[in-house]
């Protein structure tokens, strides 16, 4: 509808990239006028493949230094979306994007372990990233990650975890199982760059080799 020399566009569902929006609303304000700027808002609930997917083939995989662009996820997600595009020359899109994660699998790449059972919230302002008390389980014991992008370019992301036993086994290789026992707490660092991805792990080797 046109009112007060702009236009508003009101939508119960709409698709962007593969990934729902329910809610929609758009509106353009002064439509004959300098300055004029488009706003849309949305929100959907949606499994957190479609997250990545849309991460992959949108924007977001620049912000993120394409982080993500190997991953794969599943679980429930809610997104909430807020959009707005300028008409003048020269002036910045603003973006908005809050992900609450429940219970979300994930797994960067495949030389990674996956992390299981996320819950917390990501937040995406104007082209930053970050990560709000993500907390899951990797390696058979409890991870907090936390991160995010910045101003310079690029993506740093620190993981704080305990492995055990077990969950190392299963992720080298189940046939070491019989022979280790015990855990270690360890941490990670991710960074993404013009030069690509880097990864550090330090850690307080606690895990024994079992004799018997």
């Amino acid at each position: 509808t046109f009112q007060n020399g702009g236009l508003a566009i009101r939508a119960n569902s709409a698709q962007t990239l593969g990934l729902p929006l329910q809610g929609v609303e758009v509106d353009i304000t002064g439509l004959y006028r300098p300055g004029a700027k488009l706003t849309a808002v949305g929100q959907t609930s949606a499994d957190a493949s479609a997250l990545v997917n849309y991460s992959q083939n949108s924007p977001v995989d620049y912000f993120t230094g394409g982080l993500l662009s190997q991953s794969v996820a599943s679980g429930p997600a809610d997104v909430a979306l807020q959009l707005g595009i300028p008409f003048t020359k020269g002036e910045r899109i603003s973006s908005n994007v809050d992900v609450t994660l429940k219970n979300v699998s994930i797994q960067l790449n495949k030389q990674m372990p996956k992390i299981s059972g996320v819950s917390g919230e990501i937040g995406i302002a104007d082209g930053l990233v970050r990560l709000k008390k993500l907390k899951g389980t990797a390696l058979g014991g409890d991870v907090l990650v936390s991160g995010g992008s910045s101003k310079k370019g690029g993506v740093k992301i620190k993981a704080l975890g305990v492995a055990n036993a077990s969950g190392l086994a299963s992720y080298l290789s189940p046939k070491l199982q019989p022979y280790l026992t015990g855990a270690s707490p360890y941490e990670v660092q991710i960074s993404t760059g013009a030069d690509g991805a880097d990864m550090s792990i330090q850690t307080d080797l606690k895990l024994m080799i079992n004799g018997d």
